[in-house]
């Protein structure tokens, strides 16, 4: 029994030294770490608004892209509407 004490006891020290030397993230590095997240992402999005604009040239009469932006737009405004826009 003394044993399993034992290794519980060095368990809960290793634990403690891995929180000790864990290097917490600040609240700025977390702000812009997810900013540069963002960032790529609102890239992502133009080139696929270009791609998806290019497609609809080639189909012009399909509603299908219309709709598509819609949908796009109604995100978006919630978005905007949450940042206060």
């Amino acid at each position: 029994m003394r044993e399993g004490k034992t290794t519980e006891n060095t368990n809960r020290r290793e634990t403690m030294a891995t929180k000790n030397t864990t290097k917490r993230r600040t609240a700025a590095e977390t702000y812009g770490n997810t900013r540069n997240r963002i960032d790529t992402k609102l890239a992502k999005l133009q080139e696929a608004l270009a791609k998806h604009a290019a497609q609809q040239k080639e189909e012009p009469r399909n509603w299908g892209y219309a709709g598509d932006l819609g949908h796009v737009e109604e995100m978006l405004d919630g978005l905007s509407e949450f940042l206060g826009l």
